[in-house]
């Protein structure tokens, strides 16, 4: 059984299968709390972000409903902070 890693940050939960992941996802958080607080309003919206396994893939999806984002550690590991700072406000536009 795989072990994760939980946390919460600026009110939204992470969930990750290690703390890297757990830290990179802060990371991008902090640069919208930081550069661009009107995306960082955006993002606040969702409720939950959660990475369900560490392999290297690219991809993600929106629980609108639930507003949970889903994706996969790839996509994580090899973007910069910025990227994926991106990303996620961009899926928190959908919401």
């Amino acid at each position: 059984m795989q072990k994760y890693y939980l946390a919460n940050h600026c009110g939204i939960k992470l969930i990750a299968p290690s703390k890297v992941i757990i830290a990179q996802i802060k990371e991008a958080i902090d640069i919208l709390v930081k550069k661009h607080p009107v995306a960082f309003k955006l993002i606040k919206t969702i409720n939950g972000i959660v990475v369900p396994n560490s392999r290297k893939t690219y991809d993600n999806m929106l629980f609108v409903k639930e507003r949970i984002y889903v994706c996969d550690a790839g996509m994580i590991i090899e973007s910069s902070a910025y990227y994926f700072s991106t990303l996620l406000a961009h899926e928190a536009r959908h919401i």
